[in-house]
């Protein structure tokens, strides 16, 4: 398995497809991608996620992708879903978050290959069976209303991100910030300290949480902050207080 990253370029993160490329080999079968992205917010370009297609198209492998955060761009348009012009592909999708709708528990994968989607709903049957009838009800009420309820998340999203950009910008010798382009996420980078125990200390002694970087098989001291509810303004002077006890000292743990 190889491991393909964004890379870091000028507080933005970028899509290194030449990476991608240069990875492929005569055995390569599956590619799997997230976008946008959990957890740093990248949303591909049409014309990046084309060159995919084309790698998929020349190479033959099968490209898996995870669109759970589709519907929630912040900067560039909706994409059409991978599986709908990426012949060999699977696309994943849900109500969970671009609708803010995760205690439904309602998803779906759609693809042009019969054969993966029997064998998906084989394994559903043998496993969970069906989902909850209630839960498939109100999901059909959802998608009657999805453009109403995405854009109602993004407009939470924007707001926070406003927030988060602001927040983190200000103390810039503590924080180095991301944009993220789409999701609910971001992944801003902490300055002098290690994450993990920064994160540690946060849900431990102020009850906030944020995920380090090492949760995610990386080890770039960057940390997750979730950008979809509409209580992130008090999470945001949680941080701002937890930051404050910092600068005069007053940690308590290690």
């Amino acid at each position: 398995m190889t491991r393909w990253y964004l890379k870091k370029e000028g507080g933005e993160w970028r899509l290194d497809l030449r990476f991608l490329e240069e990875s492929i080999r005569e055995n390569t079968r599956l590619l799997v991608v997230n976008f946008p992205h959990n957890p740093t917010g990248f949303t591909p370009s049409r014309e990046q996620m084309d060159e995919i297609a084309e790698l998929s198209a020349r190479h033959g492998f099968f490209v898996f992708s995870d669109e759970m955060y589709r519907g929630l761009e912040l900067s560039t348009a909706t994409l059409p879903s991978a599986s709908s012009y990426i012949r060999r592909s699977a696309s994943l999708g849900g109500l969970s978050k671009a609708c803010g709708l995760p205690g439904l528990r309602i998803g779906w994968v759609s693809s042009h290959d019969s054969w993966l989607l029997n064998r998906i709903a084989t394994l559903k049957d043998y496993t969970s069976i069906c989902a909850s009838a209630p839960s498939e009800i109100l999901a059909i009420a959802a998608l009657r209303r999805y453009d109403e309820l995405t854009g109602r998340c993004r407009g939470i999203v924007r707001g926070n991100l406003e927030l988060a950009r602001t927040f983190f910008k200000e103390r810039d010798g503590l924080f180095e910030w991301y944009e993220p382009s789409g999701g609910s996420t971001a992944f801003p980078r902490l300055l002098g300290e290690p994450a993990r125990g920064f994160c540690d200390r946060a849900v431990a002694e102020h009850g906030l949480l944020i995920l380090p970087d090492s949760v995610f098989d990386v080890d770039w001291n960057h940390f997750r902050i979730g950008l979809g509810r509409s209580s992130f303004p008090e999470a945001l002077s949680v941080l701002g207080r937890m930051l404050s006890d910092r600068a005069q000292g007053r940690w308590t743990g290690a």
